[in-house]
């Protein structure tokens, strides 16, 4: 019993189920009462209809490991890992309609078909006319992060051809990766206290305005990539450019959908001294 404990290192699973470093309960309770309320009630009654206790016990810790370690383990609140919650309470939610149409008519199916019918003509959460454009943003906000990033590089490039020879600095790697021949010079990113190597590409990382001030006055010019919203680049670096910089570029959302708005901006110094 010891060798197994060691060898599947429980210690450690244990630890990390206790490690609550995050609390996002209230995004929880947004996403499953306000948005959601009228799967998740019904759903809950469904899993106690269950007659396998075996089942009923395993999809029940099942569910509570997986919503707890979204909920205070995950360093993200990304609606994406929550996915299996969604399909298990579906099926529960037609459990517990299936089992009122038992009761009342006989008839579980007719049961599941009016609940369907009741929800479509409703039209709460259901899409009933084909649209151009559908938002992922539209139930849990700021989940998606849907940033125009190929209209921003392509404004980037036509204003400034040799940005691949420039001094460049942005949050992450991700996107220079996907859009741009350039690995940037520094990682401003929140998490690096101290200046460490990035992963992957071997450049500076690091989160103090004092060192990028610095940086800017080893570099007589250079870009600063904004990811404007509550991303990685840190607050009081934000705020700097915002204040001390020339903001060259700014694309606040894709084209079809202009209300869910993801702005990148390009900030620069030392240009205008050339012109």
């Amino acid at each position: 019993m010891i060798s197994l404990f060691w060898i599947l290192r429980l210690d450690k699973m244990l630890l990390l189920l206790t490690r609550a470093n995050y609390n996002w309960t209230t995004y929880l309770r947004e996403l499953f009462w306000r948005q959601f309320s009228f799967i998740p009630l019904p759903a809950i009654f469904g899993l106690f209809l269950i007659k396998n206790k075996k089942a009923l016990f395993g999809i029940l810790l099942t569910a509570l490991a997986l919503i707890f370690s979204w909920n205070f383990i995950s360093y993200s609140r990304n609606l994406r890992y929550l996915m299996p919650i969604f399909g298990l309470l579906l099926v529960l939610f037609g459990i517990f309609w299936g089992k009122v149409g038992e009761i009342l008519s006989k008839k579980s199916t007719l049961a599941c078909v009016f609940v369907s019918l009741l929800i479509f003509a409703g039209g709460y959460k259901i899409v009933r006319k084909p649209a151009t454009y559908y938002t992922p943003n539209a139930d849990f906000f700021a989940d998606v992060q849907n940033a125009d990033y190929k209209h921003f590089f392509k404004l980037v490039y036509e204003k400034f051809p040799d940005f691949d020879t420039q001094v460049v600095y942005a949050d992450m790697y991700d996107y220079m990766s996907w859009y741009t021949h350039k690995i940037p010079n520094a990682i401003l990113s929140k998490g690096y206290e101290e200046t460490k190597n990035y992963p992957y590409i071997n450049v500076p990382a690091y989160s103090s305005l004092q060192l990028f001030k610095g940086d800017i006055r080893k570099n007589p010019k250079g870009f600063l990539i904004v990811e404007d919203w509550q991303s990685y680049t840190p607050d009081d670096i934000k705020e700097y450019a915002k204040r001390n910089l020339k903001l060259e570029i700014r694309v606040e959302s894709m084209s079809v959908s202009p209300n869910d708005k993801w702005p990148l901006e390009l900030y620069s110094w030392g240009f205008e001294k050339n012109k």
